[in-house]
């Protein structure tokens, strides 16, 4: 399977962070999936978007998840209200 991680599941992963799911731990960790970061996240990390609105930087995630037809590995609540797959 292919999955597009959100940012917080990514930074979630490398910490290790008990907050990520099984799940997502799990598809993560399978070697059978393609794991895929959006050079956007690399963005919302550098600008540190904090104002807890869905931001122009969700937007493209959403947008690359639905033009590439990869769920999007993410528990963000204001994501899951668009038409695009997601898991957590």
């Amino acid at each position: 399977m292919k999955v597009l991680l959100d940012t917080h599941t990514f930074l979630w992963w490398v910490a290790d962070d008990p907050q990520i799911s099984v799940t997502a731990k799990n598809i993560i960790a399978n070697p059978d999936n393609d794991i895929y970061l959006s050079v956007v996240s690399a963005w919302e990390i550098m600008i540190k978007v904090g104002t807890g609105k869905l931001s122009l930087i969700d937007r493209l995630l959403i947008a690359q998840s639905l033009v590439e037809d990869f769920p999007l590995v993410t528990v963000d609540s204001a994501i899951a209200q668009y038409s695009v797959q997601t898991i957590w």
